[in-house]
């Protein structure tokens, strides 16, 4: 939801609709102030503008123009994310939730890393498995095996990512 400004009398309202509604736990949504979004960094609201269909307005009157390089900047700027949590969590809080987590932020990865490299933009979990091969793939299905196995898994793939794309 873009507000033409945004407070957090705004956001009171929200959350009370939101408490309303069956199966609130589902809900999930950006919300922002016009002026806020139009100088957002781009490459992060690379996913916002992918994934987001508008019910009402239009979002390119809105939003920064999307440029071809902005898919590899926030694959690697989720992958800088993903690498540095998941090594903290495995050396300090050892946490199967907050890998699981990683988990799943790593397939928002996946699909700008995929859209980077293809121009193609994966909607859904199964069309990013069938999309996709080898370790990505893998971390799409989310691997088998104990905590750290499967740490280990994320933070090779993800550092892959930043020394292959980034700067």
């Amino acid at each position: 939801m873009i507000l033409d400004t945004l407070s957090v009398r705004d956001l009171d309202t929200y959350r009370g609709i939101l408490d309303r509604m069956p199966h609130r736990e589902l809900a999930c949504g950006f919300v922002s102030g016009a002026d806020e979004i139009a100088h957002w960094d781009p490459a992060d609201l690379f996913q916002f503008k992918m994934d987001t269909l508008p019910i009402l307005g239009d979002l390119d009157s809105i939003l920064p123009p999307m440029d071809p390089d902005d898919s590899r900047r926030a694959a690697v700027a989720g992958a800088c994310s993903i690498y540095h949590a998941c090594v903290h969590n495995y050396v300090h809080e050892r946490s199967p939730e907050i890998l699981d987590a990683l988990y799943k932020q790593a397939r928002f990865v996946l699909r700008a890393k995929h859209y980077s490299e293809t121009g193609v933009f994966l909607r859904t979990l199964p069309d990013i498995v069938s999309e996709t091969e080898g370790p990505d793939r893998e971390i799409a299905i989310g691997p088998e095996g104990d905590f750290d196995s499967r740490s280990e898994a994320l933070i090779g793939w993800s550092s892959d990512i930043v020394r292959t794309f980034g700067i």
